[in-house]
């Protein structure tokens, strides 16, 4: 009997065999039946893990005007509640303008008024006291304006190591966005999830697309990803951000915001989480979780 020939290296550099595929499958199945692997509980995010991913890189995606800053933001103040070590990178906003979104969420304040100053003066207690408790936070703002990945990962390691001498450990990356990050965000990927990898903790950042064609309704896909040049190999879970009366003023609450996985290594696909948005203090907060084969015809397309 003939044993086959196997395709020289050159060949078959480009492709993955069916074996290498079906192995995959088994593995993500096992990884999804398994226990959720340790990270930071975040209510905004949809079960089963409802948090971040120790080790792991975690993007949100979404069309401008859909809410990405004001969902790190407001991920920020319930995880810097918790005490929770935290670097945050800032090259699409500046310190002043995030803190400010944190301090508003956490004072329960207008956004508008207090970025005018057109606010009553019965708002200053709210305002003193959110201030307080977030000066309490371990957070940490990185102060470069124009930044790569590689920055990132060496500012982020200098910071880990000042942590570790204290007896604490940064347990998490904020960056927003990657759109800005010289030379572009799909170089960025790779670096921030070996970062991940390499001290063990949850980056989370957000990530902007255009709307094409292709894109429906605001809402995002992996195609859509693809079309930008980010190779999903190089992220852990990717969700879509999508505020429906942004874009199709169809009646639908205004208030109504939905957060769905597009790709993940582990967590199951189109799972999804309803979001209430305040438009005041520009804020989410989680309502319920929407089971994935509940929420497609929610998704046209």
């Amino acid at each position: 009997m003939k044993k086959k020939k196997k395709l020289k290296n050159e060949t078959a550099h480009y492709f993955k065999t069916a074996g290498d595929c079906s192995t995959r499958v088994i593995a993500a199945i096992e990884t999804r039946y398994s226990a959720p692997g340790k990270g930071l509980p975040l209510t905004l995010l949809p079960p089963p893990t409802g948090g971040l991913r120790l080790g792991e890189l975690t993007l949100i995606a979404g069309l401008p005007a859909q809410g990405k800053t004001a969902f790190l933001a407001s991920a920020a103040v319930e995880l810097a509640a918790r005490k929770i070590g935290a670097a945050v990178f800032l090259p699409d906003s500046t310190i002043l303008e995030f803190t400010q979104r944190m301090v508003v969420l956490k004072g329960g304040l207008n956004y508008s008024g207090i970025n005018l100053g057109h606010f009553k003066r019965s708002d200053w207690p709210g305002v003193t006291r959110a201030c307080s408790e977030i000066s309490q936070a371990a957070f940490f703002f990185s102060g470069r304006k124009v930044m790569t990945a590689e920055d990132i990962e060496a500012d982020t390691l200098k910071l880990a190591e000042a942590f570790k001498k204290e007896g604490r450990k940064l347990e998490l990356v904020l960056v927003d966005s990657l759109n800005y990050l010289k030379p572009g965000a799909g170089d960025a990927l790779l670096t921030l999830q070996g970062l991940a990898r390499q001290l063990n903790l949850c980056v989370l950042a957000s990530y902007g697309l255009h709307e094409t064609g292709n894109i429906i309704a605001g809402e995002c896909r992996l195609r859509d990803l693809r079309a930008a040049g980010l190779d999903e190999e190089h992220v852990d879970t990717v969700f879509s951000l999508r505020r429906p009366d942004c874009y199709e003023r169809t009646g639908e609450n205004p208030q109504r915001a939905w957060l769905r996985v597009i790709y993940s290594k582990v967590e199951a696909l189109d799972s999804c989480q309803l979001l209430r948005w305040n438009s005041d203090s520009l804020s989410f907060t989680a309502q319920f979780p929407v089971p994935a084969n509940k929420s497609m015809p929610l998704f046209p397309g």
